[in-house]
């Protein structure tokens, strides 16, 4: 089987988009962002093995395939992920939406590149990727503005092809068109991709090992008991759903999604427990180190309920 990615030129206002083909198919599989030598796609999109852009042969340079992110480079470049996130960074910081600016553009229009397809920002959201157990992210959440140039389109079903488009206003970038979710048409920010990308370069995949309901703590894990109730991270405020405040976005994540972008090795905790009737506010200091792992292995096609990492289980509460 064959891959090939075919670049056609698609240049406007310095964004560069290449079209992914399949198999010799002429209709593109997907889209990606080329950032000089690198392209930066989703992984869903490359699914053979011979990667072609303007008859250039390319490698993966690295995946992130838990939440759907590769990137590939020119076979002929000695390239490095290093590299890659300083020219990914330097695009965020000159040329894109960021999150923590994100509701100035509530309820405005947003264009897909090189398309006539309008979208419209409705929120944006934590949202589960391939699995529910797995940390969620921020999405742009997006519904679909006809016009006439793409009245034929009858259904959300006719963007199926458009995997990897570059989303964007006012020659900004915000993201990439990643998935559809009944009416929602769902962006990954460029912001969110570079996160996730550098802390998993660095540390893998961060994840605190106990399961929770809320910010209530259900089982026993070291020095976490059972109804131990999380009031603080690091000095900010948990609430009672688990939710965090996380200033550079500008939004509230649970506490498993602040854990995956943490940057640094220690955690601190504010915990209220009760334990034979004696209630008491404990401070525990975690080395979140302890918990990375490099690859979470679960059978992502099946959307589990329940996964496990290093003999840990970890079961999803509720639907």
């Amino acid at each position: 089987m064959e891959t090939l990615l075919q670049f056609f030129g698609l240049t406007e206002n310095n964004i560069i988009q290449c079209n992914i083909y399949i198999d010799d198919d002429p209709i593109p599989n997907g889209y990606g962002l080329v950032l000089n030598n690198y392209v930066l796609t989703l992984h869903h999109i490359i699914t053979g093995k011979k990667i072609c852009i303007d008859k250039i042969i390319y490698n993966i340079l690295y995946e992130f395939e838990e939440y759907d992110i590769i990137v590939l480079c020119k076979n002929n470049y000695k390239g490095n992920i290093t590299e890659f996130l300083t020219l990914l960074e330097n695009e965020i910081n000159t040329n894109c939406i960021k999150l923590s600016d994100i509701n100035k553009y509530m309820n405005t229009r947003f264009k897909i590149f090189k398309s006539n397809i309008i979208l419209n920002l409705n929120r944006i959201e934590n949202t589960s990727l391939k699995s529910n157990i797995l940390p969620q992210i921020l999405l742009g959440k997006f519904n679909m503005i006809l016009n006439t140039d793409i009245s034929d389109l009858d259904d959300l079903a006719d963007l199926a092809g458009f995997s990897g488009s570059i989303c964007y206003k006012n020659n900004l970038i915000f993201g990439l068109l990643i998935s559809q979710n009944n009416e929602d048409i769902e962006i990954i920010p460029l912001e969110i991709i570079f996160d996730l990308l550098n802390i998993h370069y660095k540390y893998g995949i961060r994840y605190l090992p106990i399961n929770m309901n809320g910010n209530n703590i259900t089982d026993r894990y070291k020095n976490f008991y059972k109804n131990d109730i999380i009031l603080q991270m690091n000095n900010i405020d948990v609430d009672d759903f688990g939710m965090i405040y996380y200033q550079k976005y500008n939004q509230h994540i649970p506490i498993s999604s602040y854990i995956l972008l943490y940057e640094y090795n220690k955690i601190y905790f504010k915990i209220h427990r009760n334990i034979l009737k004696t209630k008491k506010i404990i401070n525990i200091t975690y080395n979140i180190e302890k918990f990375t792992e490099n690859k979470i292995q679960i059978n992502i096609k099946e959307n589990p309920k329940e996964i496990s990492i290093k003999n840990l289980c970890f079961k999803e509460l509720s639907e």
